[in-house]
């Protein structure tokens, strides 16, 4: 990865001391397209960005799905069992005991009181 400090020493040694891309790229390490690409580069102030191609990934025709978590095998609660959740949370009961009562996972209480909030 190019820093703004060596892109700022590779632009002087190029510029002021009149180093050729070969040299610079032995001295360096890095490549001389890369050298050559910065060196071209008309914005002076500009830092170097890593640019990411826009394309979907694989779990994006799934996205909705996961976000609403019904579709992907998340039983839903009955009213009943979230009544009693928040009775025994309003209680003073912890997550743990709440979920051990209410013979469901934590996972379900903390989905259930987050919803409530």
């Amino acid at each position: 990865m190019i820093t703004m400090e060596m892109l700022g020493k590779i632009r002087r040694i190029h510029l002021r001391d009149k180093v050729s891309l070969h040299e610079i790229a032995k001295t360096t390490g890095l490549s001389r397209n890369t050298i050559r690409r910065w060196l071209r580069t008309a914005d002076e102030t500009a830092a170097p960005v890593y640019r990411r191609s826009e394309h979907p990934g694989k779990l994006t025709a799934f996205h909705a799905a996961l976000v609403s978590g019904n579709a992907i095998g998340r039983p839903s609660v009955s009213a009943g069992v979230e009544v009693h959740i928040r009775e025994l949370r309003s209680e003073g009961m912890g997550m743990i005991k709440i979920a051990k009562q209410a013979e469901c996972g934590v996972s379900v209480v903390q989905r259930v009181l987050a919803s409530n909030a």
